[in-house]
């Protein structure tokens, strides 16, 4: 069968009597877990994810969720799936620019949860062949070791080996169930990846079945998005970050405004919205955006104080900076690194930030200061390359 008339198959399926995604009392504390993961609120999540183990310690969905609340919380403090760095050229590469850092104890938690999720959801499916439940949570297991060890740990082999088995299983299950929605985020992606990802690795994409269509991935999610009765919200999200990097930003824009409206206290969307105004050179808005955030942030409003202030200050001094405005550019980054409560990573990132404005205002010693000091701290995704790019030569937007 052509693959456009297998998908339209599949569409004209996603609008049949849709399946049970997993038995109601599972299926609600998962929904729970991902609207604490959303609104920022990862013990809740945590706390939730445990009671539903508790109550079935041989069911695989407590585990799932767990992990997931551990490598999101992580993931929303290395801004690992920022638009920016999803709209990098290498993001689908096999070794990229970005190597976060993460404490070694909350790595093993993260991989045993998967594990003991891993091997219930085997456990579950070996005594109830082709049980829904089972498949659905295994692959979203694998999903969760997929999305972490790419997103935060930038190992693209590995990261491929568990989404072969999250599409493995996803699909399995689009075969025994036909109606449900939610396994569509997993082929979904895999569409749009098997077209973007570089020919020198596009046969493996080949393996799995999929040539790619990045309009036909985004159809998918865009149908998860509407329907889904688990992974809405994720949907959402990555389409987001595909628009981004198509270039399609009032698409992703309205995401964000989704999301946003949906989960208000969530500063990091709003963050991004504030991006996408600064990729599409909306200067203002984004000044606007950043504003209303650093007003939140000051006042505790829908509990943006737990936010680190100089993050938002570094986003004012970027935009500005691009903006031409190179002496606020300059103040904004200097209240960035006067902040008492910033962080490490804070202040290497406003250091290289105040440097890039200092190399644009001619004050090239400054400048070699600032990257000397991103040098001499620890690397925050890349940035002791970029000072060392940035020692040899200006910087030049």
């Amino acid at each position: 069968m052509k693959a456009s008339a297998s998908f339209a198959i599949g569409i004209c399926l996603l609008s049949a009597a849709e399946s049970e995604l997993l038995p109601p009392e599972v299926l609600e504390p998962c929904r729970q877990v991902i609207k604490e993961i959303y609104d920022l609120e990862y013990g809740r999540a945590k706390a939730v994810s445990q009671q539903l183990i508790a109550a079935a310690a041989d069911d695989p969905a407590g585990y799932v969720m767990l992990a997931r609340a551990f490598w999101a919380e992580q993931l929303s403090g290395e801004r690992a799936l920022s638009i920016d760095r999803f709209a990098s050229s290498d993001f689908f590469a096999r070794t990229t620019n970005y190597q976060d850092r993460l404490a070694a104890e909350s790595e093993t938690r993260f991989r045993d949860l998967s594990a003991e999720a891993i091997s219930r959801g085997r456990a579950k499916l070996a005594k109830r062949p082709n049980d829904p439940a089972a498949l659905y949570l295994l692959g979203l297991a694998y999903q969760n070791l997929g999305s972490f060890d790419y997103s935060i740990k930038g190992n693209w082999w590995s990261s491929f080996r568990n989404g072969e088995q999250t599409v493995r299983y996803h699909r399995e299950l689009l075969r025994v169930e036909p109606g449900l929605v939610d396994p569509h985020l997993t082929t979904g992606v895999a569409n749009y990846v098997a077209a973007v990802i570089p020919w020198r690795v596009k046969w493996l994409s080949f393996l799995l079945g999929y040539r790619g269509s990045k309009e036909r991935g985004k159809q998918e999610l865009e149908s998860v998005a509407e329907r889904g009765q688990l992974v809405a919200d994720d949907a959402r999200t990555i389409l987001v970050l595909l628009y981004a990097r198509d270039g399609q930003y009032d698409k992703a824009l309205a995401k964000l405004t989704e999301l946003l409206r949906k989960y208000p206290q969530n500063y990091l969307v709003h963050l991004e919205m504030g991006g996408v105004a600064l990729k599409t050179r909306r200067y203002d808005d984004a000044i606007s955006i950043y504003r209303d955030i650093l007003s939140k942030t000051e006042t505790g409003r829908d509990k943006y104080d737990r936010m680190e202030k100089a993050t938002v200050l570094i986003r004012l001094g970027v935009v500005f900076r691009d903006k031409g405005e190179l002496p606020v550019s300059v103040d904004w980054l200097r209240r960035a690194l006067a902040e008492p409560k910033r962080s490490p990573r804070m202040t290497t990132v406003a250091q290289l930030e105040l440097g890039k404005t200092l190399d644009l205002m001619g004050l090239r010693d400054e400048a070699l200061d600032n990257y000397r000091a991103v040098q001499a701290a620890e690397d925050v995704a890349g940035s002791k390359r970029e000072a060392q790019t940035l020692i040899a030569r200006r910087f030049h937007p």
